[in-house]
């Protein structure tokens, strides 16, 4: 599993130094968790609901997925990184719609008729 942390990220270096992440897909009710967790300041979980796997990381409570991982190798992408990461497991937790986020804005998927 990859992703593309910013270099001026405050969350990446400490990502970096614990050598793993979690991925929470969060559903498409759960657009102020996202909002919370995505906004720059000391303590982005301080009211967010979580629990820790079984491999220590923050899993978020009525997120509909969650993928553990080691980080496998980080590279350098201009002003990002590309981390990628080494599935330890995966859990779907939740049958429900993902968050989608495109071009400033959040949603969900639609039936296409």
């Amino acid at each position: 599993v990859g992703f593309l942390p910013d270099k001026s990220s405050s969350s990446w270096p400490l990502i970096e130094a614990a050598g793993h992440f979690c991925v929470n897909v969060l559903a498409s009710d759960q657009q102020q968790v996202c909002r919370q967790l995505a906004a720059k300041g000391a303590d982005k979980f301080a009211g967010v609901d979580y629990a820790l796997s079984e491999h220590g990381h923050p899993a978020i409570a009525g997120s509909i997925a969650r993928i553990d991982c080691d980080i496998h190798s980080v590279i350098d992408a201009g002003d990002h990184w590309f981390a990628l990461g080494t599935v330890l497991s995966l859990e779907t937790t939740r049958d429900d719609d993902p968050m989608l986020f495109y071009r400033g804005r959040y949603g969900g998927f639609a039936e296409l008729v």
